[in-house]
């Protein structure tokens, strides 16, 4: 009799062991959660700084230099967009182009 009481006891042990496993994964989880969408409000927030400041500089810059529409052109616009700069013509002396005579 013994025996099967401690055979019970065991299994009710190891029952409570997996329940408490399987409810620490599940507050890993959502804490895990939670702490990543507290990231990305946080980063959602730097990014609306950075804008703003930005914004607020371009608008500063305009008003000095008397235009409202800065048409900024950067390097990761082409590479974005797979075209290139237009590249100034080469110039060519006279000489070379025939104007010797």
């Amino acid at each position: 009799m013994s025996t099967l009481h401690a055979a019970t006891m065991a299994i009710i042990d190891a029952e409570q062991r997996l329940s408490r496993t399987a409810q620490f994964n599940e507050d890993v989880k959502r804490q895990v959660r939670e702490t990543i969408a507290t990231l990305h409000n946080g980063l959602d927030q730097i990014e609306s700084l950075i804008c703003s400041s930005l914004d607020s500089q371009s608008r500063d810059i305009a008003s000095a230099i008397g235009s409202a529409k800065p048409q900024p052109e950067t390097i990761e616009q082409h590479a974005e967009s797979g075209e290139h700069p237009a590249r100034k013509p080469k110039l060519v002396k006279a000489s070379a182009a025939g104007g010797e005579g």
